[in-house]
């Protein structure tokens, strides 16, 4: 299946399970995980559409993008979302980039790159979902028995490629959310 061919937000998921693999890729070489920092400031470039999909590899970052342009041809309302936690004292941490949408009078967090929770999950409210997800990030990175602060941002459509820093940035420009 190609995916201007894709309809259903299940399609999707599929087309992304079998068309992306978890990395990111600059020119010959191939990054996978675990996914290291420091390479990305070096290389990572974020990827849209056509060349994430021929690039076959991609980050939670790229992915929410070319999910948006599924959401948005089928006019299904939809946010983007991206959470940052922070442990041990340090100023930046593990972070991870979703979308939220609206099917049924539910909301529905469509989840591709992490793996362990991928699918599509029902909640009732935005905050509910928002607050699952930030709990599953956080325990996820440094267990349950840390006391771990993260910040949850919306943020909006990103139209050029950035640079980890720039797309950071970006993300911390949206409206804060408080979960």
């Amino acid at each position: 299946m190609k995916f201007e061919d894709i309809k259903t937000s299940e399609q999707l998921l599929n087309f992304l399970t079998s068309a992306i693999k978890y990395g990111f890729v600059f020119g010959d070489k191939k990054f996978t995980e675990p996914i290291n920092f420091e390479d990305m400031k070096k290389f990572y470039q974020l990827k849209f559409g056509n060349d994430l999909i021929n690039s076959e590899y991609g980050l939670c970052w790229d992915a929410v993008e070319l999910e948006r342009l599924f959401f948005e041809k089928m006019h299904i309302e939809n946010k983007s979302f991206f959470i940052e936690a922070f442990g041990n004292g340090k100023n930046e941490g593990p972070t991870h980039a979703f979308i939220l949408f609206k099917k049924d009078n539910k909301i529905q967090w469509f989840e591709y790159t992490w793996e362990k929770y991928r699918g599509i999950h029902d909640y009732k409210t935005e905050k509910e979902a928002l607050k699952d997800i930030a709990s599953k990030h956080v325990y996820f990175h440094f267990g349950s028995k840390q006391k771990n602060k993260f910040v949850v941002y919306e943020y909006q459509k990103i139209t050029e490629p950035l640079n980890p820093a720039q797309f950071i940035k970006h993300c911390y420009s949206g409206e804060k959310i408080s979960v």
